[in-house]
């Protein structure tokens, strides 16, 4: 229904049915087309949008989506994807495209796959974001909301925050 409903409108409207949709949708949508619309769907889409598409898809086929891309492209969608993500990802990619990308990946980004790759699929440590909210036992509920809102635009859940000691070691959780 979807599908057939995106196919009917213009390339304007296309853009800004998918500015609004979720990820999810998007990569839902974009497995039900056929090549040369998912071609297209792509080319509508941000950078940013991009890596959100792709984050929902299946880690093989995200990477083969990203090695279709030239170079350029492939690492600007890169330097938007959660680390746990790009992680998945990056691991499904031939050993010498991932040597070559990791290179040009943007230091943050770099650090990020760099400390998440080693984790085996079943262990916890793959699965984590390093992007989360750390508060100190010594901040006041004001100074933790002001954080909480500067910072959830850059983690991947604001679920739950994690409480630290000067040392950042673990103290606790606040839901």
């Amino acid at each position: 229904m979807m599908k057939d409903n995106y196919l009917k409108l213009t390339k304007k409207e296309k853009k800004f049915f998918l500015k609004n949709l979720h990820g999810y949708d998007t990569a839902e949508l974009f497995n039900n087309l056929e090549l040369e619309d998912q071609e297209e769907l792509f080319s509508l889409l941000t950078f940013k949008n991009k890596a959100i598409l792709i984050s929902y898809l299946p880690p093989y086929q995200a990477s083969v989506l990203l090695e279709s891309l030239p170079k350029n492209q492939a690492i600007n969608i890169i330097n938007y994807l959660e680390p746990d993500d790009l992680t998945d990802i990056l691991k499904e990619l031939d050993e010498a495209v991932l040597k070559e990308w990791v290179t040009d990946l943007d230091e943050t980004t770099k650090e990020e796959f760099q400390s998440l790759k080693d984790y085996e699929e079943d262990e916890a440590g793959s699965r984590m974001s390093p992007n989360l909210i750390k508060l100190s036992p010594e901040m006041e509920i004001k100074e933790a909301m002001q954080l909480l809102i500067k910072e959830a635009p850059h983690v991947e859940t604001i679920q739950t925050l994690f409480v630290v000691d000067k040392f950042n070691s673990f103290l606790g959780i606040v839901p």
